[in-house]
């Protein structure tokens, strides 16, 4: 364990990390008591446990998905090649590009309406008589992948600030409040859903978007 680590506690991924809680001191630099060092292991065997949980995760997708998780109809692209597609782009990392090439992109979807319809981010209107409003999103589909799409939008206008997507996000919501912004970024997920669509199945990168260098 390096100086800065001794200093500032026990780093979570350290293998020596019951030798660094027993030299451990309080800021009185005090032992520290019983009770709370067993607790601190206690903790430090959770987040162990946590870890190696993750690794085993991303060894997993690491692997070759067999053909038949893909839904019928695979993508131009296939699977795996989606998922390496969408990895490239700044923002996004293998555990979301896993699920959405997995859960969206090997699917069969004739236009944007339909895989907008299977996320759950197609508009709800309203109409009686005179009155007409949206009353916001269906969530009808895929609440996993719903929920992943906007986590990914916020993301997005937060990294990708070169991309045609996120001046439209700032022109849309300048000025607004927070509450509107939150409305808006469901706007912002579902145009961004189209856009990976077609990135993953026919290679269109997203304009203005910015992508790692290749490997």
């Amino acid at each position: 364990m390096n100086q800065e680590s001794a200093d500032s506690g026990i780093a979570p991924d350290s293998v020596s990390w019951d030798a660094a809680l027993a030299e451990l001191r309080t800021g009185c630099g005090e032992v520290l008591p019983v009770r709370a060092r067993l607790e601190v292991e206690r903790e430090l065997s959770r987040l162990e446990l946590v870890l190696r949980h993750i690794a085993e995760v991303e060894e997993a997708m690491a692997e070759q998905a067999p053909a038949n998780e893909c839904a019928a109809g695979p993508s131009e692209l296939g699977c795996q090649d989606a998922t390496a597609a969408l990895e490239r782009l700044i923002c996004i990392g293998r555990e979301t590009a896993v699920v959405l090439a997995r859960e969206l992109f090997c699917r069969d979807s004739r236009d944007r309406r339909s895989i907008a319809a299977f996320a759950g981010l197609t508009p709800s209107p309203y109409s009686s008589r005179r009155l007409q409003h949206e009353q916001g999103i269906s969530k009808a589909g895929n609440a996993i992948v719903r929920a992943r799409l906007v986590q990914l939008a916020w993301r997005w206008v937060r990294f990708q600030i070169g991309s045609d997507i996120t001046a439209w996000s700032v022109a849309r919501t300048s000025g607004s409040s927070k509450r509107n912004r939150r409305v808006a970024i469901v706007a912002v997920a579902r145009k961004f859903l189209v856009a990976l669509w077609r990135y993953a199945t026919r290679g269109l990168v997203p304009a203005g978007a910015k992508l790692r260098p290749a490997a």
